[in-house]
């Protein structure tokens, strides 16, 4: 029944509703020079990387010469 979360949040399911919050879980950050990368993504990212792992690789792709748009769509595929 859990596996099927996802699927009520899109569409609306009556049977799962009492395990849906409407509170989005919000970080707030100031935003500052050190700052070099703000990763903006679903739970669904987080279950194939770690916080860190992702900003490893976003890294390591960005150095490695990919642009913004070819980054999310290796780590898109990687996920799926």
């Amino acid at each position: 029944m859990q596996g099927e979360l996802g699927v009520s949040r899109a569409i609306g399911n009556a049977q799962l509703k009492k395990f849906i919050i409407a509170e989005p879980e919000i970080k707030q950050h100031a935003l500052n020079i050190d700052d070099s990368l703000l990763v903006l993504a679903t739970d669904g990212l987080y279950r194939t990387y770690s916080d860190s792992q992702i900003v490893s690789k976003v890294m390591a792709l960005r150095q490695a010469g990919y642009n913004l748009a070819q980054i999310s769509e290796k780590i898109l595929d990687e996920c799926l």
